[in-house]
């Protein structure tokens, strides 16, 4: 008996040193581990970051770029509109001068008429657009030379002018028009370059949205996903426009994800470290009962302690388990549970192993 009591203690000793190096490994992986967290930590923070700034930027332009798009959009209408009044036109004076060579002073047939009416029609719609618009409404004036009433009463009057007449006003309003077109082009072309810019960010924080949405959960965890509900989306009901309210939900859902990951994995974290500080003093009460136990002495308590430390690590280590640190890059997981099982067993054989001597 006395043989195997000192065996078992040169066996603790070596159990205990085996020990004492899975407990650094431990503190070295759980040290790894936060490295690890923090610098990751730091790239989400500012992914985070870049999101809300992008957020805020196109919250602050929306109103703008909404407005911006209903002018382009009505800015290219007129040009359109003035084109075709052009072709109309154009088409509309071939006629009329071919019938005005062919049988001078006659009435204009049905169809000559009626396109002088189209195109009186026509003009003085987009005459009336452009005259509710102070900024276009001055162009045209001071290009015709004429007041804002004079223009008015002219258009009233247009469909029913002689066709010499009608001829010839239409041509010179058509002329100011064309100028008024190449002005609007050239402004349409600078707002398109303005909404594009918009139309960018709001392209790239839709990749972003994508991309935090689809991010799988880890353990414990509920999923981006999940927390926005199903169903959700960021688009607005046209399905194509951005709805920037819906992706700052996107965004708090994300915020509120990355606080719960920090707290499950900080507590993985800390559980490993409190494993490790167990299991290095379980190996050091090891050791002494050890060194004891070969010098013949009482060392039960002692045994007991160490027992009691080296199987408490090993629960601390089961509880935190392995995710984190494995993501971390950490591979020490399975031989620090072996060192803390082995410390915790060899010194409860030790305790239970008869002595010469009690404590």
């Amino acid at each position: 008996m006395k043989n195997a009591a000192r065996f078992l203690s040169f066996l603790l000793i070596l159990v205990a040193l085996f020990g004492l190096v899975t407990a650094g490994l431990s503190a070295k992986d759980a040290l790894d581990s936060k490295n690890y967290y923090e610098k990751a930590g730091k790239e989400i923070d500012a992914n985070m970051k870049a999101m809300d700034d992008g957020l805020k930027q196109l919250e602050e332009n929306e109103q703008a770029y909404v407005e911006g798009k209903a002018a382009l959009e009505q800015g290219s209408a007129l040009v359109e509109g003035i084109g075709t009044l052009q072709e109309g036109y154009t088409t509309w004076h071939e006629g009329y001068a071919a019938f005005a060579a062919a049988y001078p002073g006659q009435p204009l047939p049905d169809q000559l008429a009626e396109g002088q009416k189209q195109l009186a029609d026509g003009l003085a719609a987009a005459v009336a657009g452009v005259m509710a618009n102070e900024e276009m409404a001055a162009a045209v004036q001071q290009s015709s030379g004429m007041t804002a009433e004079q223009i008015n009463q002219t258009m009233s009057a247009l469909s029913a002018l002689p066709a010499e007449q009608f001829d010839t006003v239409t041509a010179q309003l058509l002329a100011v028009a064309g100028q008024l077109s190449e002005g609007v082009s050239g402004q349409l072309e600078e707002g398109k370059a303005q909404l594009k810019q918009y139309e960018d960010g709001a392209a790239q924080l839709k990749t972003a949205l994508d991309a935090v949405i689809a991010n799988p959960a880890d353990p414990g965890l509920k999923s981006i996903a999940s927390r926005l509900g199903e169903g959700f989306t960021y688009l607005k009901e046209n399905g194509t426009d951005l709805d920037l309210t819906k992706a700052r939900e996107v965004w708090n859902a994300w915020h509120a994800y990355s606080d719960d990951s920090g707290k499950v994995i900080t507590k993985e974290i800390m559980t490993r470290v409190i494993a490790a500080a167990a299991l290095v003093l379980a190996a050091l009460l090891a050791l002494i009962a050890a060194i004891r136990g070969l010098r013949g002495k009482g060392c039960k308590l002692v045994s007991f302690l160490a027992a009691l430390l080296g199987c408490g690590a090993f629960a601390a280590l089961k509880i935190a388990g392995s995710y984190f640190s494995d993501k971390a890059g950490a591979s020490a997981v399975t031989l620090v549970m072996i060192g803390a099982i082995a410390v915790g067993a060899c010194s409860l054989l030790h305790w239970i192993l008869p002595r010469g001597k009690k404590d």
